[in-house]
């Protein structure tokens, strides 16, 4: 059987005639769209592309088989929008999320008012904002909820209108160090960056900003001093910082009943400016289901108590 994925990445390749191109619209590295494009290819047993030094020239066979493909993927985004009508009285939601207390506080209340109900099938994924993004933009999850640094709020809204997705800004939040109890920066009454300088800061590995590469961002993304250790994702980033006592980060206010839960401590940075954005997304075609609305009610609810009992 064909990688449907697959095939459609190496339409893209077709579009741009670029394996480099392609693999930033994408959002996934050019090693790994490359790869994947030579195993369709022995899948099929077809060459699809002739590799030039002016690029991916698609052969006589790969020009035929991409003209198939562009029905395939015009049918399946039919298929896709007529099931989704068909069924949209049913229980259905598939969302990926950005590691939040109050996205998470929301699920759950949203859970209990099911817990009757059968015949329910939910998709909640928590992920990285690149991996997001894809799941959204390649119809494997319908909603999504995304984080990034409120400074490259432009380059996220150019990429939302080139990839007809509809945002919603969420919430915004001024961060703040986060470190274990039992740390010596819990006895700083004021926290300076002078202070974090001879210990490792905690972040995610994968800290996507479209139209910036990771190096790019690595060298200017901060004004902290320090030692940097980069981990998978969010929840990870929490259960390093709470066991080492030598370890920080820096991210959105956490509710007390999280800070209880990793056995964590807070402050404000003295001099520091950095804050983030939480988007709500999902495809210009899309249409709200009854139950994705219900979801979004208590998202609703339990924003609000956030920003009144966290943020304020």
């Amino acid at each position: 059987m064909i990688n449907h994925k697959g095939l459609l990445y190496a339409l893209e390749v077709c579009r741009d005639g670029s394996v480099v191109k392609a693999a930033e619209k994408l959002y996934i590295s050019q090693p790994n769209l490359s790869k994947m494009i030579i195993a369709l290819e022995d899948e099929m047993n077809v060459q699809l592309f002739n590799r030039t030094p002016k690029g991916m020239i698609a052969t006589h066979d790969g020009k035929l088989i991409f003209r198939y493909a562009e029905e395939i993927k015009r049918q399946t985004d039919f298929i896709e929008s007529y099931c989704e009508k068909v069924t949209s009285h049913s229980l259905r939601m598939s969302l990926a999320v950005t590691w939040a207390d109050y996205i998470s506080e929301a699920f759950t209340q949203f859970l209990e008012k099911y817990n009757d109900k059968k015949n329910i099938e939910f998709n909640y994924i928590e992920t990285d904002t690149e991996d997001i993004i894809n799941k959204i933009v390649y119809s494997e999850c319908h909603i999504g909820i995304i984080r990034c640094d409120k400074k490259y709020d432009n380059n996220f809204r150019r990429f939302f209108d080139l990839h007809s997705l509809t945002a919603e800004t969420l919430c915004e939040a001024e961060c703040v160090a986060g470190f274990a109890e039992d740390s010596f920066l819990a006895e700083c009454e004021k926290l300076t960056k002078d202070d974090l300088r001879s210990f490792f800061e905690v972040r995610q590995s994968k800290n996507f900003v479209p139209y910036v590469s990771e190096s790019q961002l690595r060298s200017v993304s901060d004004e902290l001093p320090g030692k940097i250790i980069y981990v998978s994702d969010s929840m990870a980033q929490a259960e390093l910082v709470s066991r080492n006592s030598g370890t920080y980060m820096i991210i959105p206010p956490l509710s007390p009943e999280t800070l209880k839960k990793y056995k964590l401590i807070q402050k404000d940075v003295e001099g520091m400016c950095r804050e983030s954005i939480d988007f709500f997304i999902r495809s210009e075609n899309y249409a709200l289901t009854k139950t994705d609305n219900a979801f979004l009610d208590e998202l609703m609810i339990s924003k609000r108590k956030y920003k009144q009992e966290v943020l304020l």
